[in-house]
């Protein structure tokens, strides 16, 4: 071993545009993206507003995953 330590990576900051459909991670739910911050918070997200069936939620872009369009 040679005794270096790797440089932790920072955190990839994931940005949705507005009208995209996501499904929220940690709720469980799939929803359509309202807003998103222009720029990163104090913890180096993007927050974004999503409308679900239950309401809108306010949710870091890294708690978000792209639902892929239907095939025709």
């Amino acid at each position: 071993m040679s005794g270096k330590k790797q440089a932790a990576k920072p955190p990839k900051k994931v940005r949705f545009d507005v009208g995209a459909e996501v499904h929220i991670k940690s709720f469980g739910a799939n929803g359509v993206v309202t807003h998103m911050d222009n720029a990163p918070s104090a913890i180096g997200e993007y927050w974004h507003v999503v409308k679900t069936e239950y309401g809108e939620r306010r949710e870091p872009g890294c708690n978000l995953e792209l639902l892929p369009k239907p095939l025709k």
